[in-house]
């Protein structure tokens, strides 16, 4: 990453239980409070220990009407500097949309509520809508007005598994038939890799 790290220290005032932090979204993401009536800062995810050398911790940092699922990394750094640690957070899903036409995605029992809409070579960090639902993602495609997919009417796919690496097919149906009554299909292979805590769909 070319991002440069950032130092931590702790806030004397606060006292989460050891050497442990939080972290919460920043600008531009806000959320509602309803006791002030107003939007303002997101809330802070539970706190995590920064002890944890080598392992790594899942963490939800919540939005505005979703749930961000990020990994927590805790490692040391080299030579002089081996007394310091380093916390890197990174996305545990993310969709790559390899296809040549937009696809939309939505967590399974929650796909009519809120959507995110991948175009061709696009890449996202998948958002769960609500916490107590499944987390799976089904996927669609958008018609292709080009090929004269206006009417056809994509349906969802079965639910995808980010826990199984490897290649596997999947069947996407429109809803229109053919002219002969057989489905329109559009067959797919799905490619599923982790790189470290993050996994690739």
């Amino acid at each position: 990453s070319d991002m440069p790290p950032l130092p931590y220290s702790f806030h004397t005032k606060v006292d989460l239980g050891g050497a442990k932090a939080c972290v919460r979204l920043g600008k531009p993401f806000e959320r509602y409070h309803p006791r002030e009536g107003t939007m303002g800062p997101c809330e802070w995810s539970a706190p995590f220990s920064l002890d944890t050398v080598g392992s790594t911790q899942a963490v939800d940092i919540a939005g505005e009407g979703f749930l961000l699922e990020a990994a927590m990394q805790v490692s040391l750094a080299a030579g002089r500097f081996c007394g310091t640690k380093i916390i890197t957070l990174t996305p545990r899903c993310v969709i790559c949309n390899k296809l040549d036409q937009p696809v939309s995605i939505g967590q399974v029992g929650c796909e009519e509520s809120y959507r995110s809409v991948i175009g061709t070579g696009e890449m996202q960090v998948v958002r769960w809508l609500e916490e107590s639902k499944e987390r799976s993602l089904r996927i669609k495609l958008l018609p292709d007005q080009s090929r004269g997919q206006q009417e056809w009417g994509w349906q969802w796919s079965d639910a995808l598994s980010r826990n199984a690496v490897g290649y596997f097919p999947l069947k996407l149906r429109a809803t229109k038939l053919r002219p002969d009554g057989s489905p329109r299909v559009y067959n797919l292979a799905v490619h599923v890799t982790s790189q470290g805590p993050t996994t690739f769909i």
